[in-house]
């Protein structure tokens, strides 16, 4: 953090976040040898629940750099500020007809990290020349790091695209407002918090889920889902009534038993770092399996069993799992854990678009109906 006190002449522009008293936004023009050294990138940390941009591609800053440098290029577009410390006593002053921003705070990027990291590369090559270069900015004065995370979410998922993991990681941890879940409640939008919670604990606290799931900035490994993609397939289990009322605590144990019952009948199919790769909690997986725990779940509930066990779920779809069949690539005949091969040697690549998908839930669902039926019949 820089100790010395700066003073730029801003104009004042009209406040936002107005649902929570209003916040003090200035704009301007800083030079870059003013800014370096006194800026900070919040990088997002989704297991600590801080930050929220993505790890800089130097990439990207080299690139603009480069254009930059060979006057190739302009930034006439604001970056966005915020001053977290800001004291509006004397931290704004205002002198005859004109204004005055006065800090020795750092100011947080909300938005353009990629420019002013560009920036900052240009000046330590050489700060004679890129210290007076002019980066215009806007800058919200006194905001809390929730109401920066707001402004990025507004200005990346609107104006230009975000990735969907970081999207749906950014407006969970928004949905612990109050306001802003009443906010996506009324818009209906309210699922991807509540998907995102729920995956979020089932990456924590549910064996079958850990260490599978990819959070924005970590790295691929030995996961086999995106958070989002995760989120999103949960979203017809989170519509059932009965899981609906259920605590957060229970949901994560319907989920895990449900994951632990198909894990005893495939137990070749969860197991990572062998010949083969499984893809039955893969997106198409994830997807189809969660669209038929409707089923599952009322059928367990007719036939009186336990729903947070996965004996239960090892029960009612044992048979329906060991007779999904399909045809690999060399036209094969593969079922049970074989059909969930990922490739050319298993079935399930082949279902992975939005018509194959509805296919694979209508033999399950039937599957799975057939069997109830047989159980049934037979007591």
């Amino acid at each position: 953090m820089s100790t010395n006190s700066i003073e730029i002449k801003v104009l004042e522009a009209p406040p936002i976040a107005k649902r929570r008293g209003g916040v003090p936004v200035v704009m301007g023009v800083i030079e870059v040898g003013t800014i370096f050294g006194r800026f900070i990138i919040p990088h997002r940390d989704s297991r600590r629940g801080v930050g929220y941009q993505r790890p800089v591609q130097m990439v990207r800053v080299r690139r603009l750099a480069s254009e930059l440098k060979a006057d190739n290029a302009d930034l006439p577009t604001t970056v966005l500020l915020n001053i977290r410390s800001f004291n509006a006593t004397t931290d704004l002053v205002r002198r005859e007809s004109s204004t005055y921003l006065k800090t020795a705070a750092d100011f947080y990027v909300v938005d353009g990290q990629h420019r002013i990291e560009a920036l900052a590369y240009l000046y330590e090559e050489d700060p004679k020349r890129w210290a007076s270069y002019p980066l215009s900015f806007v800058c919200m004065l006194g905001a809390d790091e929730d109401e920066e995370m707001n402004q990025f979410y507004i200005v990346n998922s609107t104006a230009k695209s975000v990735k969907t993991d970081l999207a749906f990681d950014l407006l969970a941890q928004q949905g612990l407002n109050p306001d802003v879940l009443a906010d996506h409640e009324a818009k209906g939008t309210d699922w991807k918090i509540r998907t995102q919670n729920l995956t979020r604990r089932l990456s924590d606290e549910a064996p079958t889920w850990q260490g599978r799931v990819r959070f924005p900035g970590e790295p691929k490994a030995d996961t086999t889902i995106s958070n989002s993609g995760l989120a999103t397939s949960l979203r017809p289990v989170i519509d059932h009534k009965f899981f609906d009322i259920q605590s957060e605590a229970n949901k994560v144990q319907i989920i895990n038993a449900y994951w632990e019952g198909i894990a005893r009948v495939l137990p070749a199919a969860f197991e990572f770092g062998g010949d083969e790769e499984y893809g039955i909690q893969k997106q198409t997986g994830a997807v189809v399996l969660h669209k038929v725990f409707d089923t599952v779940l009322e059928i367990i509930r007719e036939q009186r069993l336990a729903t947070n066990d996965p004996k239960s779920y090892e029960q009612v779809m044992r048979i329906p799992l060991e007779d999904l069949e399909g045809t690999n690539n060399d036209g094969e005949s593969v079922a049970g854990a074989d059909f969930w091969v990922a490739g050319s040697k298993g079935a399930a690549g082949a279902f992975t678009s939005g018509a194959g998908q509805r296919a694979l839930i209508a033999v399950l669902r039937r599957n799975l109906k057939e069997e109830h039926a047989r159980v049934t019949q037979g007591k």
